[in-house]
């Protein structure tokens, strides 16, 4: 063997498995010959040796980490194609208000409720949802939440989900039938109670942040009488048309509760440019 000879790589090039080749020093000429496997031998040994220090001297990300990252990545990539190409959504992210989300399956189990009170088809999971107007009603929801629960009182709603349950429970011919409906509509008595104090406890906050605001002058009564309950009544076939004094407190109710809704949007519209409202694709 020639002194200065190099050690390579399997692959014929140096610096795949270290930084620089190992070298065999040269043979002196006063020391004793040895035979060819003995020497071949010795070279060996002491090029595991060299081998061997360098891995251990290595940090994990590079030689060491060369032998390992391999059998790793392919069982990560065996792992993927053994996905299925089209994996069923369980629940999605559909808005983000504020730090609360309005989830997929929210706007599920709302649509249904809605159904169930308006007596419409119940909406199955397979099926597409009126997407939009639920979740526009859901983001209105939380806001209020939000607004409400940034106040230090309670809001009770003086029975009304009470009254309101007892409505719903009215419209069936028997419990059982009750029982079978809210199945249909994936309700429990649980869920239609919590949802009906829900909107009740809302609007009790609703009525006591907007009521003390609404003013009427009788001039607004008066026009409604003339220019709308009048024609309409009119319009209907009756020919005596009550006294004003005798719808008085109707149409103020009725006014009321308009200039109510009037300011509910403004308020909602205000809420919704303030908080901070991501609606995802």
């Amino acid at each position: 063997m020639k002194s200065n000879d190099c050690v390579t790589s399997t692959n014929g090039s140096s610096g795949h498995g270290f930084s620089h080749a190992e070298r065999v020093s040269p043979t002196r000429a006063s020391a004793p010959k040895v035979c060819p496997a003995a020497a071949e031998a010795v070279r060996k040994r002491n090029l595991v040796a060299a081998l061997t220090a360098r891995l251990k001297s290595c940090p994990d990300g590079r030689q060491r980490g060369f032998a390992i990252a391999f059998p790793v990545r392919t069982v990560l990539l065996l792992a993927l194609v053994a996905l299925p190409l089209r994996a069923e959504i369980v629940d999605r992210i559909l808005a983000v208000v504020g730090t609360r989300v309005i989830t997929w399956s929210d706007v599920l189990a709302e649509t249904n409720y809605q159904a169930f009170l308006g007596g419409q088809e119940p909406v199955t999971p397979d099926k597409s949802l009126p997407r939009d107007p639920i979740l526009s009603r859901l983001i209105d929801q939380r806001l209020l939440e939000q607004e409400r629960d940034a106040l230090p009182l309670s809001f009770p709603d003086e029975g009304e989900a009470g009254r309101r349950l007892e409505e719903i429970r009215q419209r069936f011919p028997e419990p059982e039938a009750y029982q079978r409906a809210l199945a249909r509509y994936r309700l429990t008595e649980a869920d239609l109670v919590a949802r009906l104090e829900r909107e009740a406890n809302l609007m009790a906050f609703v009525e006591r942040r907007l009521r003390p605001q609404v003013r009427l002058n009788p001039a607004e009564v008066e026009h409604y009488y003339s220019e709308t309950l009048t024609p309409e009544l009119r319009r209907q076939g009756q020919s005596a048309v009550p006294p004003l004094a005798e719808v008085r407190e109707r149409i103020e109710q009725v006014l009321t509760e308009q200039e109510i809704n009037r300011r509910l949007d403004e308020w909602l519209r205000d809420l919704r440019e303030r908080r901070g409202i991501k609606i995802l694709p």
